[in-house]
């Protein structure tokens, strides 16, 4: 069993059919205007010949994603239970649909009697849609790596410099304790001005000022990155071109977070995977020596704060 639905798997010369399948009974007569379009491992890898899943980019109309996909799965669990079919994972037996994040999963027939889980990734524009597949069709150690630049680019360069790069006109006098931050989702990218409690990175606040579904605007912000480098290469390029002590950490704390071997996962090429690629960046990114100086800096930034305050 699959995913939350607990489905079959599905070949890859089943994809499309099933794909096509699927928007002609169930998306079309709802939805005349929507596309559908395959993203994940079924792109990024074509070596890759069986899926856990489907990962599908579905765009609706709307202005409101939440309501949008309350709506979708309204219409999913209208129809009947041979075609949105319950699901038999045990921890959701029973359920029809799981919408979460970005997703409004199902448990949909591929014939002679199998399932596949069906995840509908909505997005409500052709932009969001396109934005979506330039980030999820890529390998996904190559999508921890560059949410990881993303997170550090403010600290790597001067911001306003990536200011000037990206268009935008946000002062950079700001207070001590803060810092400028962007974050790259599967829905966009965003700038963000954190706060933290003075002397520590301790996060108290942030506010979004910005926000882009433009994928060019993540190639301009990395741009002195070769993003179509495969995942072992351009990790040595980053570990030879970060400047900040800080960074290596953070880009191996976001990298873990998202490339993570789940249960179903253990002792397969697809865990093993996962597993050599969190080494890899361990070892290239050299975090032992790295969270030494971390801590240095971080106690003597402490340090320096209380003789401040003390005076």
């Amino acid at each position: 069993m699959s995913g939350v639905a607990g489905a079959d798997r599905i070949q890859r010369k089943d994809f499309e059919r099933v794909m096509q399948d699927y928007f002609n009974r169930v998306i079309r007569p709802q939805y005349p205007k929507a596309t559908l379009k395959p993203s994940g491992s079924y792109v990024s890898n074509l070596s890759k010949q069986d899926f856990g899943d489907m990962d599908l980019i579905l765009t609706l109309p709307g202005d409101d994603k939440k309501q949008v996909k309350l709506e979708l799965q309204k219409y999913l669990e209208s129809l009947p239970s041979d075609l949105i079919i319950p699901f038999r994972n045990p921890k959701y037996k029973g359920k029809r649909s799981y919408n979460a994040g970005e997703l409004v999963s199902i448990m949909y027939p591929q014939g002679d009697g199998k399932t596949v889980q069906i995840d509908n990734m909505v997005a409500l524009s052709e932009e969001e849609a396109s934005f979506k597949s330039s980030f999820l069709d890529l390998p996904a150690e190559k999508q921890g790596l560059i949410l990881g630049l993303v997170k550090v680019a403010c600290i790597e360069n001067d911001p306003s410099e990536i200011f000037a790069r990206l268009g935008l006109s946000f002062s950079t006098n700001i207070e001590e304790n803060q810092e400028y931050e962007f974050n790259l989702s599967g829905q966009n990218l965003t700038l963000r001005l954190i706060t933290y409690e003075p002397g520590t990175f301790k996060e108290i606040d942030r506010q979004e000022l910005w926000k882009s579904n433009q994928w060019s605007d993540v190639e301009k912000l990395l741009q002195e990155y070769d993003l179509s480098m495969p995942f072992e290469p351009l990790l040595k390029y980053i570990a030879g071109s970060l400047k900040n002590p800080r960074s290596k950490n953070r880009i191996y704390g976001v990298f873990k977070s998202m490339i993570t071997v789940k249960s179903g996962e253990v002792g397969t090429p697809k865990g093993e995977a996962k597993e050599k690629a969190l080494q890899d960046i361990k070892t290239t990114l050299n975090l032992s020596e790295t969270r030494k100086l971390i801590d240095s800096i971080i106690n003597q930034v402490i340090k320096e704060y209380k003789q401040k305050n003390t005076r």
